[in-house]
């Protein structure tokens, strides 16, 4: 009698046991992922993606897609409230501050998060190592078309430059062709030569970290990871990713995959260097 009530209260509590797992189990939510698009300077990109990837260590619960694209760009997509944040290289322009206080009744809030310096390089196979600012003018108004002209071989001189949505494009050409236009010879196409970074890369790129931060063991997502970081030219990126996947799987598949990728990645070094070459 006493060994069949134990039975029968030991069936209750497994009984009570299921109900309330089931009960509590199944009615836990999902949680909830706040959203922050950021788009804007290509100079700050890649600035912004490593502090976006730093906040959402110490916020799981918020998801921030960065984008390039330029300053003119961003501030477009902002007033179009496409977007949460624009990144600046530059200040805005009076109509763009007039476009924002229309849209919103203010002009927003800015904050100085880094100072950044204007370079100009030279192809390292050019015999001039050194340009003044006025000759620098002189080459990006096509004043000064061969190299011969400063010292150099007689080839000649392909200028490139930054794209019209960039803060670069416009700083220099304000305090460097001191308002005057770019001349028609100088390369715009190139400077979006060896990063692929449309939105649609860059949201899949993005999807892609917040996925591995799920389950960074997940082999097909970090081979897929790989894969897409040597499509838009993040290479070393994808050489990272490499390491990660050494201990998931056996060595002579890691090997396999490893040469396909070197391979992809040292095509894409050698179009690079053959451009370049090109630009002595």
């Amino acid at each position: 009698m006493l060994n069949a009530a134990y039975k029968m209260q030991n069936k209750f509590l497994v009984l009570l046991l299921i109900v309330i797992l089931y009960k509590f189990g199944c009615s836990v939510k999902p949680v909830e992922v706040a959203i922050i698009t950021i788009k804007g300077s290509d100079s700050m990109l890649q600035l912004t993606e490593n502090l976006a990837e730093e906040y959402m260590k110490l916020n799981p619960g918020i998801s921030i897609y960065v984008y390039g694209g330029g300053t003119s760009e961003g501030v477009r997509a902002l007033i179009r409230n496409e977007v949460d944040i624009c990144t600046a290289s530059r200040n805005l322009r009076p109509e763009e501050a007039k476009d924002l206080a229309d849209y919103y009744g203010t002009v927003g809030l800015f904050y100085l998060v880094a100072k950044d310096a204007l370079c100009v390089y030279i192809n390292p196979n050019n015999p001039v190592k050194n340009l003044s600012t006025s000759q620098l003018k002189q080459i990006f108004e096509c004043e000064i078309a061969n190299w011969d002209e400063l010292g150099g071989n007689f080839q000649k001189v392909k200028p490139v430059i930054r794209n019209i949505n960039s803060g670069t494009h416009f700083y220099f050409k304000e305090h460097v062709l001191e308002g005057k236009e770019y001349c028609t010879e100088a390369i715009i196409e190139a400077t979006e030569y060896f990063y692929k970074n449309s939105d649609d890369a860059f949201y899949a790129y993005n999807i892609f970290l917040r996925a591995l931060e799920i389950n960074p063991y997940s082999l097909s997502l970090l081979k897929a990871f790989t894969k897409h970081c040597v499509e838009i030219r993040l290479t070393d990126y994808a050489r990272d990713a490499l390491e990660d996947l050494e201990d998931l799987w056996p060595e002579n598949y890691h090997k396999k995959f490893v040469e396909e990728i070197e391979k992809e990645i040292s095509d894409i070094e050698k179009e690079i260097s053959d451009w370049s070459n090109g630009l002595i």
